[in-house]
């Protein structure tokens, strides 16, 4: 930011304008810096979603599988998926 410099009269007022745009300076800096790190938080939640996605399809296919294998009874699955379920969330 451009500072204020000889031809200002006031020694003091010179040094008061210089600190101020000294500090918009670091401000705008600290803006760009938040606005980046919102736009990886962003990416990444954006990310995460497709990743999730993909793991919930997987799962619906792997128990689709499992009851049509009739490996285990359908009420069985579901109730030991739903316990885990029950597990993770606390």
């Amino acid at each position: 930011m451009e500072k204020v410099h000889w031809w200002t009269q006031n020694k003091n007022q010179t040094r008061i304008l210089n600190d101020a745009a000294e500090a918009l300076g670091a401000m705008r800096d600290e803006q760009a810096d938040m606005e980046q790190q919102i736009d990886r938080l962003y990416q990444l939640d954006k990310d995460q979603g497709r990743e999730i996605a993909r793991l919930q399809s997987v799962v619906a296919t792997l128990v689709d599988l499992i009851i049509e294998a009739e490996v285990v009874p359908e009420a069985e699955l579901i109730r030991r998926l739903d316990a885990s379920v029950r597990e993770v969330d606390g």
